[in-house]
């Protein structure tokens, strides 16, 4: 499957399993790729993650949607929960609230 993304006059298609994380950026959203390109998209990230509405896309906070086939770690950081992900040791926050989402999802992906 892909996503079609329209940015600046040029059509973007996306095949979904390269697209590690987006990131919320007030009304827009910039998703960032395998292949370590960004592309910024006119969608909230609300939107963004109704579009991916994929089984491995889960929102773990206000500002992230990520995709779980990239989770290296799950660690505890000073006051909250973080993921780590793709090769480059992202570390992204996991709102209190999404905690247990995102742990539902790791236990379905790793059955």
């Amino acid at each position: 499957m892909k996503l079609q993304i329209n940015q600046s006059g040029i059509t973007y298609y996306v095949e979904l399993d390269k697209i590690i994380y987006c990131k919320a950026e007030r009304s827009y959203c910039i998703i960032f790729l395998l292949d370590e390109k960004e592309i910024l998209c006119s969608k909230s990230l609300r939107k963004l993650a109704e579009l991916l509405n994929y089984p491995n896309f889960v929102r773990i906070h206000n500002s992230y949607l990520i995709n779980i086939n990239f989770v290296k770690k799950y660690v505890r950081c000073r006051e909250h929960n973080c993921v780590i992900i793709s090769n480059n040791n992202i570390k992204l926050p996991i709102a209190r609230n999404r905690n247990h989402i995102f742990q539902e999802a790791m236990i379905k992906l790793t059955l």
